[in-house]
């Protein structure tokens, strides 16, 4: 009877660890965020980026071309993930979408990026205010 018990027990454990997914990404993103922000009236070389920390949002953007949510809304439904001094991963379903901060809320082509299956794609984007 203990060693059914032991064996059962074995067998659930094994099949619990095989079920726990790891850091490592099949479909997603790697990359890096510089923010900068200032007067965007002089010449984009003389901005200055420092590398972003903060939450990153990843909006889909076939969710985006199919809602009418607001931005905050939309960023409360997306993926994110926290970027530490301008580095961030994230594992993400295979389509098209944009990269996004809470300090700019701002969809554009520069912050575009696709997911293919079973890949990572490594991005590095440069995001500026101006104010």
């Amino acid at each position: 009877m203990k060693a059914k018990a032991i064996i059962l027990i074995s067998i659930v454990f094994t099949v619990f660890l095989l079920g726990c997914t790891t850091n490592s990404l099949k479909s997603g993103i790697t990359g890096t965020l510089q923010y900068g922000e200032g007067n965007c009236v002089f010449d984009a070389n003389f901005r200055t980026y420092t590398p972003y920390s903060g939450y990153v949002f990843f909006v889909n953007k076939a969710v985006k071309d199919t809602t009418s949510l607001s931005l905050p809304a939309l960023l409360s439904i997306s993926d994110s993930t926290n970027c530490n001094v301008g580095k961030f991963k994230q594992k993400l379903e295979v389509g098209v979408y944009y990269l996004c901060i809470r300090e700019y809320l701002y969809l554009h082509e520069d912050n575009f990026f696709t997911i293919n299956p079973n890949e990572t794609t490594e991005q590095n984007f440069w995001t500026f205010k101006c104010i």
